[in-house]
């Protein structure tokens, strides 16, 4: 199943008992609103087909279009994890594994997704992002680290992601130093975070709280 969003195209593989389960979940909840809808069915015979599997393909294909056409299902955790839960639990397991440069591939893939699928939601790029920072980090790759933890911080402000807040803005001022920038702003930020009365802010790091993802 290949998708075309902006003019990046992202490959992602299902298999007909991946819809089904979706079908069937998002029927739980939005059975009304669904009820024009029709789930493509296999063939009885010939199943396996070129020519068998080319039409199923393109009519999958329609039916996520209607899908994404409603509303509801457009903005539902099921149809959004049908597109990356896979793809994320393989990539923090090779995180996990010290694969980086697997890993970073597989989450820049996801985040082509989440951003086009979850424009409803900003924050759910935030964790995508931070496993990215910790890969591009591990890799030695340290001005796209920090580029893409600077990509983070605003969401991160904006939603007083306090879990993300603290160990975020510790990654992005050690980066900084490294790649020999000025960090004083970040660094002031991160002293108020720390000493703010509010509180509730991580004391892990970046990457422990990363590897604690689809444990």
């Amino acid at each position: 199943l290949g998708l075309d969003y902006d003019c990046e195209r992202v490959a992602i593989e299902r298999r007909y008992s991946d819809f089904l389960h979706l079908h069937q979940e998002l029927l739980l909840d939005f059975s009304e609103e669904m009820e024009d809808i029709v789930m493509p069915r296999k063939k009885m015979t010939g199943n396996f087909s070129d020519e068998n599997i080319a039409e199923r393909r393109v009519a999958l294909r329609d039916y996520l279009t209607q899908l994404n056409s409603l509303r509801c299902v457009r903005k539902s955790q099921a149809f959004l994890a049908f597109f990356t839960h896979k793809e994320l639990k393989t990539s923090y397991d090779l995180l996990r594994g010290g694969r980086f440069s697997r890993a970073l591939e597989g989450f820049q893939k996801v985040l082509v997704l989440q951003e086009k699928l979850s424009s409803h939601n900003p924050t759910l790029v935030v964790p995508t992002l931070c496993a990215i920072l910790v890969c591009q980090r591990d890799l030695e790759d340290f001005d796209a680290a920090f580029q893409t933890g600077r990509r983070a911080l605003p969401t991160v402000r904006r939603y007083e992601l306090r879990q993300y807040q603290g160990p975020l803005l510790e990654a992005l001022v050690d980066l900084g130093y490294s790649l020999g920038m000025p960090v004083a702003q970040l660094q002031d930020e991160l002293t108020r975070v720390q000493d703010s009365p509010n509180g509730q802010v991580s004391e892990m790091s970046l990457k422990e709280l990363v590897v604690q993802e689809f444990v």
